[in-house]
């Protein structure tokens, strides 16, 4: 299992706009979904707190979901291999044992 990891401040800085700037409506979501110990919740500390590997995505990236020519697109697309280089040899079992 993959985790895929981010601080809170980048977090926030990513959906600040979807909370209208409301910080507290925020840390609210995020302690229920980070502990939800209902079945069909989404309990995310558990999920990271299982994951065999833990990727920290801390870039604040955009992509402009309309045009894939986009050269924002491309330079994610570059920044998000580099940075998996070193784990999928590791998930593909390739590494050295």
């Amino acid at each position: 299992m993959l985790a895929i990891c981010a601080d809170k401040q980048e977090r926030w800085a990513r959906v600040r706009d979807d909370y209208g700037g409301r910080f507290n409506e925020f840390e609210d979501d995020d302690r229920r979904d980070q502990n939800e110990d209902f079945e069909w919740g989404q309990s995310v500390q558990k999920c990271v707190d299982d994951a065999d590997y833990v990727y920290y995505n801390s870039e604040h990236l955009v992509v402009n979901l309309e045009c894939s020519e986009d050269p924002d697109s491309r330079k994610i697309e570059r920044i998000l291999k580099d940075q998996m280089a070193d784990l999928l040899p590791l998930m593909r079992d390739e590494g050295k044992h």
